[in-house]
């Protein structure tokens, strides 16, 4: 396969080029989107859909049909919910890393434990009210913020909660769930074949690279997976992907790529979801694209 080839195939099963028909299509098909902003993922999602508007993403927001959360490279996330419980199961065999913890691993540990009972009597607590009852277990440390951050990384870790993607960044809404979490080997390979049907074809690094999960638990399940999916070969490496192409395949792809006019928003799927982005832009073509105000 020609690597022009493999530009088309991926543009076309990120939906860049043949966009899905509703915002949660779309934003399934990425199995999330980058959200340290919340704007940013509105343009990711708004280019991959037909007619998309602001008041279908609110709608879906406000309904809790996409949510908020750290998931992929623990990053924060906006994603359907079930998608969220596929990830974090995904992850379930890892832990956060030890520098999270601030020297309080044990602390923290305990005072998670705490709040998975404190948290169930409603169903939503606002920053104000989460800081409000931290309040006492807080006061010895000097390193509050850090320290309050980890505990909600933790619970959300274990499937206790999401963040409402209708709050801020800064003045979150803490939605408590039930876990609802599946053993990591199935989850990795799902989570796999879902990477693969947006992002093919792609390699074990690409996988890796975009989900943050250890390649010891993923290359078993990757080799296994490869023993039935077509493979496809871009300069000197081996790509899986979960579709065969035939030739006319191929071409009429490779048609629609080159006549195209592309849009994506800053942190675009597509530039995370690969280990390296040469395929895509070279340094002589990249271009730093500001972002509008209004992401529709």
């Amino acid at each position: 396969m020609e690597i022009t080839e493999l530009f088309a195939i991926r543009l076309a099963n990120s939906g860049l080029l043949q966009p899905f028909s509703t915002l949660p299509a779309a934003l399934a098909n990425t199995v999330g989107a980058q959200s340290q902003q919340i704007t940013t993922p509105l343009m990711n999602m708004a280019v991959r859909t037909t007619n998309p508007t602001a008041a279908a993403w609110a709608n879906l927001t406000t309904t809790h049909q996409i949510v908020r959360a750290w998931a992929q490279r623990w990053t924060l996330q906006v994603m359907c919910p079930a998608d969220l419980q596929l990830v974090l199961s995904a992850r379930a065999g890892e832990r956060l890393p030890r520098q999270y913890y601030l020297g309080q691993t044990d602390w923290v540990k305990q005072t998670v434990t705490w709040l998975k009972t404190e948290l169930n009597q409603q169903k939503a607590w606002t920053r104000a009210e989460f800081d409000t009852l931290l309040t006492a277990q807080l006061a010895p440390f000097s390193r509050k913020t850090g320290l309050r951050y980890v505990i909600l990384q933790s619970l959300i870790a274990q499937g206790y909660g999401y963040f409402s993607a209708a709050s801020s960044t800064t003045n979150w809404t803490l939605q408590m769930t039930t876990p609802k979490l599946m053993d990591p080997k199935p989850a990795i390979t799902a989570l796999i074949q879902r990477y693969l049907t947006g992002f093919g074809p792609a390699s074990l690094t690409d996988f890796v690279r975009w989900s943050g999960i250890k390649i010891s638990s993923v290359r078993p399940l990757w080799a296994k997976l490869a023993q039935t999916q077509p493979h496809y070969l871009v300069q000197g490496q081996a790509l899986l992907s979960m579709t065969a192409y035939s030739p006319a395949e191929l071409a009429a792809l490779l048609h629609q790529a080159q006549n195209a006019t592309l849009f994506t928003a800053r942190f675009d799927a597509l530039l995370t979801g690969y280990a390296a982005k040469g395929w895509l832009l070279t340094p002589a073509k990249s271009v730093a694209i500001g972002q509008p105000k209004r992401p529709w």
